[in-house]
């Protein structure tokens, strides 16, 4: 038996290659499966499992679907938009006027997935019991991508959207150390470019651009992994940015907040920064050629563990109506 999966999506970013595309697409390759996405149309009531990603704000018809016995309604969070920081500033402006909307949606599905354990957590305790953790997981053909690195310089990297301010208050004066200490050291800026100026003209930053052509344009030797650890959702941040730097084989230096505390083995794929002073050092370690290769490996290694096609029976178990 067939079972039809469609995704109501809210975006067609990064978050939909990572809680859409990628997982369904699995899916669709194992068999026993019929997944689709899109915009909801008059058959939607017709599916076995309808996911709404990341719904916010008044949603009539999905609060109805809801309500159907026969439609399994799974709504993905990724991240809990219901609990946002006024300090990242422009998500905040957006989705908390949405809050109790959002809410509402949240718990009249039948099972909430996201990404993080703390996060499901908050869920569980404040919005709706049945919450399922869906790791964010890798196509195993980023790895497989030939490496961009250049040999005889180095680059030092960052990759977000332009809503990551608050959590570079305290890195830049550390960049600019290590600048003025290695002067053939670059930084490369996917996205938004937060270092005020700490590399000089040894500076490029690219644009925002769609997760399979940023990872493929990725050139980094060191990728860097900033949290504010006084904000509270730094405690729920997912581990997607040190596993797009490992896919490239760039081991990471990351505050130790969220799940890059599981995601980072010292000293072996990269390291975490428990006091602001440790940046410079970790960055000087990793200038080490040998020592950034051997981490090198052992940042793809570790993307390896967390590919789609190795987590998918997750997907299967909750979009089969399995206990969460």
């Amino acid at each position: 038996m067939v079972r039809r999966v469609f995704a109501i999506l809210s975006s067609t970013d990064a978050c939909f290659e990572y809680r859409v595309r990628l997982p369904l697409t699995e899916l669709n390759r194992r068999g026993g499966w019929d997944c689709a996405w899109g915009a909801p149309g008059l058959d939607i009531a017709d599916y076995d499992v309808v996911i709404g990603q990341r719904l916010a704000g008044p949603n009539p018809q999905w609060l109805a679907l809801c309500k159907d016995p026969d439609v399994l309604c799974v709504y993905d969070a990724d991240d809990d938009l219901t609990d946002l920081d006024p300090e990242n500033e422009i998500p905040y402006s957006i989705y908390a006027p949405l809050t109790e909307d959002t809410r509402a949606n949240m718990a009249a599905a039948d099972v909430v997935t996201c990404c993080v354990p703390a996060a499901a957590e908050r869920i569980a305790k404040h919005i709706n019991p049945n919450v399922a953790v869906l790791p964010i997981c890798a196509d195993p053909a980023w790895i497989d991508l030939p490496l961009r690195t250049r040999a005889g310089s180095l680059t030092v990297g960052w990759g977000g959207s332009p809503f990551h301010g608050q959590d570079w208050q305290a890195l830049p004066p550390h960049l600019a150390e290590y600048a003025g200490r290695v002067p053939h050291a670059s930084f490369h800026a996917f996205g938004a470019d937060y270092t005020r100026g700490a590399f000089g003209a040894r500076t490029r930053v690219a644009g925002l651009q769609a997760l399979p052509h940023y990872l493929a344009a990725v050139d980094l030797d060191i990728g860097v992994a900033p949290l504010n650890p006084a904000l509270r959702g730094s405690a729920t941040r997912s581990h997607t940015k040190p596993l797009e730097y490992a896919c490239r084989g760039a081991p990471v230096i990351a505050q130790a907040c969220g799940q890059y505390l599981d995601w980072v083995d010292e000293g072996v794929n990269g390291h975490l920064v428990r006091d602001e002073s440790e940046w410079v050092d970790y960055l000087l370690a990793l200038t080490d050629d040998a020592v950034r290769a051997r981490m090198s490996t052992a940042a793809r290694d570790k993307a390896r563990q967390f590919t789609i096609d190795k987590h998918a029976h997750l997907w299967e178990r909750v979009y089969g109506g399995g206990s969460v």
